[in-house]
C-alpha cells in the first residue's frame, strides 16, 4: 500500500513539473 502511495506521488510530483509548476506548488504544500 505504502509503494502504492509512493508511485502516485512521485508520478503526480513528475506531472506537475513538466507543467512547469510542480516546485512551487511541491514547496508550498
Amino acid at each position: 500500500a505504502l509503494l502504492n502511495l509512493v508511485i502516485i506521488s512521485f508520478s503526480i510530483r513528475m506531472v506537475f513539473d513538466l507543467l512547469g509548476f510542480g516546485h512551487t506548488v511541491l514547496l508550498e504544500n
